[in-house]
């Protein structure tokens, strides 16, 4: 398992038994990595590889294109990581002297906002006290939200008119009121870690539930301010990658890597082990090559000379 910020890696020395989560973070806005599998795909029930955030392109295109004409950094908010559902909360307060009729329009309309089903998925109301209520209200979208505003909620209102205290234009108006993005469970760093400690064990993607860990590395949101203490970058070479460890044990390692714009690395492999990646900031492109037939010469080479080794076509 390795977390990484993104700078031009050497892969090849982190071929060993365990897995990988890389979790890049770009210097500036684009990055480049290269990726190969030592087996093919059909061979492997699930993906051994899994990147967040990032694009499978062929680089002959986006070399094409200069720093300033590729995407841009888009800014990313907590609640885009979950389902868009909208929340709405409407706090209302009766008059001393109304809560009798307050209270029986409250029960009508409680009872219809339950019925509701079409761009709804939950209604919660809450009862403080007599002559008070507070709807909490769940929209598939901002759309079924704004049908509500302007047919049910519109409709209620108009019959708690002169009835309710904190209601300047007595309109029957809340007395409070807010909406906003369903919070979706996201992870911090530190409780990604975690969950990873207790799920990536073993010695090859086998072992792991390659899906179960891409889903959860999808929930994590990166905030500048957990990473940034890992981020130590090569004085003397600017152009230099660096692997930051931010945790290891037996299975795995979570590395944080650093790249500068632009930076590729070789053509490698992460044998049997699993690699998840996450790029937080910046965009990393990964391509993904075939692995071709090797012949007697080149397997008995490779076991002396790894890095020199070669074959016959």
């Amino acid at each position: 398992f390795r977390l990484c910020l993104p700078q031009r890696p050497d892969f090849g020395a982190w071929q060993n038994a365990r897995s990988g989560v890389y979790i890049y973070q770009g210097l500036t806005q684009s990055h480049t990595m290269a990726s190969a599998s030592t087996e093919s795909p059909a061979a492997v029930p699930e993906p051994a590889f899994s990147l967040s955030n990032a694009t499978v392109s062929n680089p002959s295109s986006e070399d094409e294109l200069s720093v300033e004409d590729r995407p841009k950094k888009r800014p990313r908010h907590l609640c885009s990581l979950g389902t868009g559902e909208q929340v709405h909360m409407m706090f209302y307060k009766s008059k001393p002297d109304n809560i009798d009729e307050f209270e029986a329009r409250v029960q009508c309309a409680a009872r219809c906002f339950y019925k509701m089903e079409s761009s709804v998925t939950d209604v919660r109301v809450c009862h403080p006290c007599c002559g008070e209520v507070v709807f909490i209200i769940t929209f598939v979208s901002l759309e079924g939200l704004e049908k509500f505003k302007a047919g049910p909620q519109r409709c209620f209102e108009s019959k708690l008119a002169g009835l309710l205290t904190l209601d300047p234009n007595g309109d029957g108006s809340p007395a409070f009121s807010k909406c906003g993005s369903l919070m979706p469970a996201c992870h911090t760093l530190d409780s990604l870690v975690e969950y990873l400690k207790l799920n990536v064990h073993g010695t090859d993607h086998r072992e792991h539930d390659v899906r179960s860990v891409s889903k959860e590395m999808e929930k994590w949101f990166p905030r500048e301010s957990e990473y940034k203490k890992h981020i130590t970058l090569c004085p003397d070479n600017p152009t230099k990658y660096t692997r930051n460890l931010i945790f290891g044990n037996e299975h795995f390692d979570c590395i944080l890597m650093c790249w500068p714009a632009g930076a590729v690395s070789s053509i490698h492999d992460h044998e049997e082990s699993s690699c998840w990646v996450v790029a937080v900031e910046g965009t990393v492109h990964e391509v993904q090559f075939a692995m071709p037939m090797l012949d007697k010469k080149f397997l008995q080479t490779e076991k002396n000379d790894p890095a020199n080794a070669v074959g016959e076509n």
